[in-house]
């Protein structure tokens, strides 16, 4: 998620339409509808840009529930749309909970 911070057009070149997989991501809010969770980088509780995890695939919202603020989190899916004020867009494919 730093490519963002220090140049959102080229992070929007690298990554936008891209398939990522996200590693030391914490989670940072989460809808209450199950539509969608924030994750920032782990570490950093004050940084601005956070990825939006859209959950289309309903037995995704189910996985969400189990996740608290917080804890880590990696993450699959697909880059929509990144922009310098709301961060990366992610079409989210797949949540996993790193064993601790």
């Amino acid at each position: 998620m730093s490519e963002l911070k220090d140049n959102a057009a080229a992070a929007s070149k690298s990554y936008k339409g891209k398939d990522v997989k996200v590693m030391n991501g914490v989670v940072s809010n989460i809808d209450a509808d199950g539509k969608y969770f924030n994750i920032k980088p782990a570490g950093n509780e004050y940084e601005l840009q956070s990825m939006q995890c859209f959950l289309k695939d309903e037995k995704l919202k189910d996985e969400v529930v189990k996740l608290k603020k917080g804890a880590p989190v990696v993450v699959y899916g697909h880059i929509d749309d990144v922009g310098e004020i709301v961060g990366y867009s992610l079409n989210t494919k797949k949540i996993e909970l790193p064993q601790q």
